[in-house]
């Protein structure tokens, strides 16, 4: 698949060209506000992983497999990070924006693996991947809440990203995040959650 440098900016077209395809006129608008909102979840993600010795790594969201027999995979990675939200947009006729379209590949640095842990060489585990999409999540909803004062539309869209990033399918966040702790994929809904409740009694 395409490398994080071609990644992060076709990621940034894709979500821009969401909000503008009826409105050719608005998509510098949204490239830099979604260049904002991608760029501080990447950013935040890769600290994270600075102080887990992890090389954390952006990639358009794709799959392979297409059934539970191992042979029932597709020969290339279909990028549905891509594919996806245009389907549902031109179905939905716009009403539903997908905004889920890259996923998150960790590898551990070489000053981890040398490491030894108990049985074997310390690889990156449950724990680090689990704390690596939830500074990602965050993030996205710390953004929301501050840049309200200044941009509802930019705090909308950081809790619409952070939302969709939750979901557990496939490769996103949301899967690596329940399937590595489900404590704090269940704190991170609870954040998601007061932090939308919060914007909406703001917005009253």
């Amino acid at each position: 698949m395409l490398n994080e440098k071609l990644s992060v900016p076709i990621a940034i077209l894709v979500l821009a060209m969401l909000f503008s395809y009826n409105n050719i006129y608005a998509l510098p608008k949204y490239i830099g506000i979604f260049a904002l909102i991608v760029l501080v979840s990447l950013f935040a993600k890769k600290i994270a992983g600075y102080f887990r010795e992890i090389k954390v790594t952006e990639e358009i969201w794709d799959f392979r497999r297409y059934g539970l027999p191992e042979r029932k995979k597709f020969k290339s990675p279909v990028p549905i990070g891509i594919f996806l939200p245009a389907v549902l947009l031109f179905f939905t006729y716009g009403a539903l924006k997908w905004l889920a379209v890259t996923q998150t590949n960790f590898e551990a640095k070489i000053s981890k693996k040398i490491k030894k842990t108990k049985w074997s060489l310390a690889e990156v585990g449950d724990f680090d991947i689990a704390l690596i999409c939830f500074a990602g999540i965050l993030s996205s909803i710390f953004l929301a809440l501050i840049s309200f004062g200044f941009s509802r539309e930019i705090s909308l869209l950081s809790i619409l990203y952070a939302f969709f990033n939750l979901v557990p399918i496939g490769k996103l966040d949301g899967t690596r995040l329940l399937f590595s702790s489900k404590i704090i994929y269940f704190i991170a809904v609870l954040v998601l959650a007061a932090a939308s409740v919060i914007l909406a009694l703001l917005q009253i």
